[in-house]
């Protein structure tokens, strides 16, 4: 069990620079994903050469549920509060450079 110190959250969020940020109504709300920052986490402290990132957003996001526990099936919602399109394309490009594996 690990807690994040609050700099390191404020460091992944500004790393992270999602255009809500930039929106005076959202940047308030605005915080990543539980996800981005336990990957953020694992990429900073784990001492392997490529992180897993299983049940992480893809493209194909619409074909499975919210959350990969899910027992039945549920759309994935959008809010304010977290930016996953953002998040989903830093994915994508980590995967592409072998950092992290979908």
């Amino acid at each position: 069990f690990k807690l994040l110190h609050p700099a390191f959250i404020s460091y992944v969020t500004h790393f992270l620079s999602s255009p809500l940020l930039v929106d005076v109504r959202t940047r308030k709300l605005y915080m990543p994903s539980t996800g981005a920052l336990m990957l953020m986490t694992a990429l900073h402290t784990c001492d392997q050469l490529q992180v897993s990132a299983f049940g992480f957003l893809t493209r194909n996001y619409a074909s499975f549920s919210d959350h990969y526990y899910d027992s039945v099936w549920r759309p994935l919602k959008f809010y304010a509060n977290h930016d996953l399109q953002m998040e989903g394309r830093l994915w994508e490009e980590l995967h592409r450079q072998s950092i992290i594996m979908l």
